[in-house]
């Protein structure tokens, strides 16, 4: 949905639409982890409502004239926006003719809204007229599948544009393995493998980049063909499945220290420096002593071996859930950051217990834990 907001082709096709009027445009996220506003109706109409009265503050006073006036009055209206309230500025706003205008309102994550699903449908059938028009998104679920499925020349599956660009993904990463070559030279269903990943990822691309790093895994090990499809055709197509059927493969070993890798990702207020994560091994039993005070900072090269050493950990015992990326506004070794791979991976941390534990991240982590190396990584850039 970014996507179609920012692409260039999208606002000149609007425009065309929109004729001499002018042409206003609004969007919303639905999003399920986030906070009551992100994912509510009223969330929706407060989105939708900024988002055109940003655009054109002139039309304020015309759809919210009870509002104004106290404003003009210098009278304090602290009633809260109800979703009726909004709905009617809404209303007036779309239906005035003093200042022609068109609008298009780009609302994506239907199935994130945590509200009755049937009652939002509503809601968005009661914003549609002549000069509104209206693009939305969803999972496929059958009651927005019901409502918004036909006619059908309106209607997009991600799976059905993007299974070429998915198919020329898997098909260069495998080529990239070493062991493909010779396996596609001796197995002639190595094409039927790469339309069967292309099928079983239903569009969503981030669910063939976890499958080809689990084929380049297999490959290294001599999978033979068999092999590769018997591992394929287990592989859960739910992506929160997925993942959890990728944590729950972790050697017991590693569980304690995996989980409080995640959490301390997970309830960083940013991206943190990789060497931040570097005294979870340590363990929490004691965090009092998990930075002794007499420890020197590590060297810039010491530091850039124990990032390379926690990449390789985050890779392996993380599933490659999260990355260590470069930012480029940082200097040294404070640039190597750790984030989630992507948006769903954390949405899926946030909405499940598969983290609960004692053993987990307290509260002071930063103050104890965090704190200290990102402090003792400054004081090296100094001494340098």
């Amino acid at each position: 949905m970014k996507y179609l907001l920012a692409r260039p082709q999208t606002q000149e096709n609007l425009k065309l639409w929109a004729g001499n009027a002018k042409l206003v445009i609004a969007s919303h996220f639905f999003w399920g982890a986030g906070t009551d506003m992100q994912k509510s109706k009223q969330g929706l109409l407060r989105s939708l409502l900024y988002s055109m009265f940003s655009h054109s503050p002139d039309l304020f006073s015309m759809a919210c004239q009870r509002r104004w006036k106290a404003t003009m009055l210098d009278e304090q209206d602290d009633s809260i926006w109800s979703v009726e309230d909004l709905l009617e500025a809404f209303k007036t706003l779309t239906s005035q003719t003093e200042f022609p205008t068109k609008f298009c309102l780009f609302i994506d994550g239907l199935d994130e809204c945590t509200e009755d699903h049937s009652e939002l449908i509503k809601l968005l059938n009661s914003l549609v007229q002549s000069n509104v028009k209206i693009c939305l998104s969803s999972r496929r679920w059958k009651v927005f599948e019901d409502a918004y499925g036909e006619p059908e020349d309106r209607r997009l599956y991600l799976e059905k544009n993007n299974r070429e660009d998915i198919h020329s993904y898997v098909q260069s990463e495998l080529e990239q393995h070493p062991a493909w070559g010779p396996l596609v030279e001796i197995n002639p269903r190595t094409s039927g493998i790469v339309a069967e990943i292309t099928d079983r990822s239903q569009g969503v691309f981030l669910w063939a980049v976890l499958v080809v790093r689990y084929f380049h895994e297999w490959l290294t090990h001599g999978d033979t063909m068999f092999f590769l499809e018997q591992k394929l055709r287990n592989f859960p197509v739910d992506l929160e499945l997925l993942f959890k059927s990728m944590l729950e493969s972790l050697h017991p070993m590693y569980t304690s220290y995996v989980r409080r890798i995640f959490k301390l990702a997970l309830t960083a207020p940013e991206p943190l420096p990789v060497m931040a994560y570097a005294s979870l091994e340590r363990g929490v039993k004691d965090e009092s002593n998990v930075h002794p005070q007499g420890n020197k900072p590590l060297s810039y090269r010491d530091q850039l071996l124990r990032i390379g050493q926690l990449d390789r950990q985050l890779q392996h015992m993380g599933k490659g859930l999260l990355e260590v990326y470069r930012q480029h506004n940082e200097q040294d070794a404070l640039r190597y950051r750790v984030d989630f791979l992507h948006r769903t991976v954390r949405d899926f941390f946030s909405r499940n217990e598969i983290l609960q534990g004692t053993d987990g991240v307290s509260q002071n982590i930063f103050s104890k834990r965090v704190l200290p190396y990102q402090g003792s990584a400054c004081l090296q850039l100094l001494e340098m």
